[in-house]
């Protein structure tokens, strides 16, 4: 299988580094109680403007094929950038970039590889993997009950 990406070698997760983006900083994250669905529609649509307003252009969202969906598909300083969104209430059990496991990056690798293949004018861009994670920060101390944490996690992984 060929690989999709360049870039520097990386553990599975780089976690935060200084390219990271700062928390976003909108209201509140939810209505009176959403479905699963509304809430992850929400959280997808603010993920979407905070990158745009970091310079992401975004080609498509929702990208759904018989590999698997890609959330967010972006062109960011000429890169082409594939973009995992999750959210986690609290982190309990792990922050929501924990949750993108080794098989879920292979999902996204293999879904990429199917977009690439119907979109040929993007093959010659280099391209990467990241990770918008969300998070409550209602547990924080000196945070407003409802307010999102959310942090950018550039090329989050490489290609499998």
């Amino acid at each position: 299988m060929r690989k999709i990406c360049t870039g520097r070698s990386s553990p599975l997760l780089k976690g935060s580094d200084p390219k990271s983006s700062p928390p976003y900083k909108g209201g509140k994250l939810f209505g009176s109680d959403p479905t699963p669905r509304s809430k992850g529609s929400e959280i997808e649509k603010m993920a979407a403007l905070h990158l745009q307003s970091h310079g992401v252009e975004i080609l498509q969202q929702n990208f759904q094929c018989k590999m698997g969906e890609i959330d967010i598909i972006g062109k960011h300083k000429n890169e082409l950038v594939f973009i995992e969104v999750r959210y986690r209430k609290n982190t309990f059990f792990g922050t929501p970039a924990e949750s993108v496991t080794f098989s879920k990056q292979q999902k996204l690798t293999r879904t990429a590889q199917y977009y690439l293949n119907g979109h040929r004018e993007f093959r010659s861009l280099p391209c990467r993997f990241d990770v918008i994670a969300v998070t409550d920060q209602s547990n924080k101390p000196y945070s407003l009950p409802g307010k999102p944490y959310l942090e950018w996690i550039q090329n989050a992984f490489d290609s499998i």
